[in-house]
């Protein structure tokens, strides 16, 4: 089993310049959250005095599609502090960003709290969720020799309506708190 040790969650957008890039040049860089509030590194990004206007064409860690520098560095700060919530509560950064993301929401006042407003439950795979469930609901020790079971289809019946993130080999379902 291999673990990321290394692994940066940095939010960072690509800022380009929208006056290039409808010029057919594509002129812009990777920057930190940080940088997307410092006008001094935005300013450096294009010097053509008739091209003002920074967009975000790329974001990596922030989620959401093209935006405003300004807006990227909002989303940068809310998912930041939503990351450091999700971590309060044992789930790790890419999967909270995986699910943030597969929700498609509007905005970080979208975004359901982990631990308040969805909880989630982890299992190394999809047959040992149904065994969990099963040793839950039925408070069964062990199952009967006899009984077969379809684990996958049975995962798919239960987590039907569920968000599933598979990361690392392990599946997480989030439940409506």
């Amino acid at each position: 089993m291999s673990t990321l040790t290394e692994t940066d969650y940095t939010p960072r957008a690509w800022v380009g310049c929208l006056g290039c890039y409808n010029s057919g040049r594509l002129i812009g860089e990777w920057l930190d959250a940080d940088g997307l509030e410092d006008p001094d590194t935005l300013a450096a990004i294009c010097t053509r005095p008739d091209h003002d206007e920074l967009w975000c064409m790329d974001l990596d860690n922030i989620p959401g599609g093209e935006c405003s520098p300004a807006e990227a560095a909002s989303l940068a700060r809310a998912i930041t502090d939503y990351l450091a919530g999700a971590d309060d509560y044992g789930l790790a950064a890419p999967v909270a960003l995986e699910y943030v993301e597969s929700l498609n929401l509007s905005g970080p006042d979208d975004w359901p709290r982990i631990g308040e407003d969805v909880t989630y439950t982890s299992a190394e795979s999809r047959t040992d969720y149904v065994l969990e469930f099963l040793e839950d609901a039925y408070r069964l020790p062990e199952l009967p020799a006899w009984l077969h079971i379809d684990y996958a289809g049975t995962f798919e019946d239960l987590t039907s309506g569920e968000t599933v993130i598979q990361h690392l080999g392990t599946f997480y379902v989030f439940h409506d708190a």
